[in-house]
């Protein structure tokens, strides 16, 4: 999933008219504002131009663009409720293409393995185990089918081995220890692919058979907590 932050510096719904002209919106005021037509865009290095039926403008000191242009080129989903009068902005949640490439480093013949867990599915995609830097890499796909949204605790991932445990929290001190991804909702049918970072044991023993313990919050009120446990081999 690509990740990035953009500032936007005004946000309008309604029609943009000439120069000097006028913006009308339902239960708005008529304002006068001057069209900018010498402004440039760029989304991600890529530069994109407004489309000809649109304008950008200024008022009060501040640059206003379409909604809608801004929505497309930052790859987010745009909804109106006229009811309401919400405004909602949704990104779009994608497959990141570097755990996707890795995720095909798979060290286990038993992989993938496919659990559900109320009505969301977990599946381990693959592991791949690093013994030069003492890691090994987690990789997961989440897809959630009820309405309540969940999320995965990383935090409390354990490898359990030969009655040893190896838990991801022991990580917390080391340079970027967690996936971002598992820090957001999981919401109805989103598909999430992300990666879990855990320690290696540092005895001598080999991640070899073993058991990989997952846990599942349920996040509303209750915020239920569901332990799944994988049972890997390589």
């Amino acid at each position: 999933m690509k990740r990035y932050k953009q500032l936007i510096v005004g946000l309008v719904v309604g029609s943009m008219l000439g120069m000097g002209g006028s913006v009308f919106a339902e239960n708005s005021s008529v304002i006068s504002v001057f069209v900018k037509k010498a402004i440039h865009f760029e989304f991600n290095g890529e530069k994109k131009e407004l489309p000809k039926d649109t304008q950008a403008f200024s008022y009060k000191g501040n640059t206003y663009l379409p909604v809608k242009f801004i929505a497309q080129n930052l790859d987010t989903e745009l909804k109106w409720d006229q009811k309401t009068k919400v405004l909602s902005f949704t990104a779009k949640k994608k497959e990141d293409e570097n755990v996707a490439q890795q995720s095909k480093k798979n060290d286990y013949k038993e992989l993938p393995i496919k659990k559900l867990v109320g009505d969301a599915w977990v599946e381990i995609t693959g592991i791949n185990v690093n013994e030069n830097d003492g890691f090994a890499w987690v990789y997961l796909e989440v897809e959630n089918k009820k309405e309540i949204p969940i999320q995965i605790d990383q935090m409390r991932t354990k490898i359990i081995l030969e009655d040893e445990i190896y838990e991801q929290s022991t990580l917390r001190n080391i340079i970027n220890p967690y996936d971002n991804i598992w820090f957001n909702d999981i919401r109805k049918d989103d598909e999430i692919n992300g990666f879990i970072k855990m320690p290696l044991p540092k005895d001598g023993k080999k991640l070899e058979n073993f058991t990989l313990v997952l846990n599942v919050i349920q996040n509303d009120e209750k915020q239920k907590k569901t332990e799944v446990k994988f049972n890997i081999a390589k």
